[in-house]
């Protein structure tokens, strides 16, 4: 801001170090800054991505009773989507809902292979 008598800047305060201009009203406030607000749909992509993922992890789970861990390939990338839209201070419905399907797919994924590989153990013996 400058001083509308002698055009000098002025410094903190309401009056001019150079000339003495005294300003009754203070400095306008300053316009408050863009990003100061939780935008509501930041990681609003990264939650859908997550969905997808999630849903496709879960379908490959349960059709796919052939090729061992198959659902992790897509599980895993589901929960670190979620997580990713989560630190973006997404909380919506998809991000959780990704998030879970993706975690039941990896979980009861191993489950279902680590029982396989035991009961295939012990019928060899």
């Amino acid at each position: 801001m400058f001083c509308r008598k002698c055009g000098k800047k002025l410094d903190q305060g309401n009056f001019c170090g150079f000339c003495g201009e005294v300003y009754t009203s203070p400095r306008p406030p300053a316009p408050p800054h863009r990003y100061d607000s939780v935008d509501q749909h930041a990681g609003e992509g990264l939650a859908i991505v997550s969905l997808v993922i999630g849903i496709i992890a879960m379908i490959i789970f349960l059709a796919n009773w052939f090729v061992p861990f198959a659902e992790v390939l897509f599980g895993i990338p589901g929960i670190i989507f979620a997580m990713m839209a989560y630190g973006r201070g997404n909380k919506s419905g998809k991000a959780t809902a990704g998030m879970i399907l993706s975690i039941l797919a990896v979980g009861m994924g191993g489950i279902y292979w680590c029982a396989c590989m035991l009961l295939c153990s012990t019928m060899m013996f």
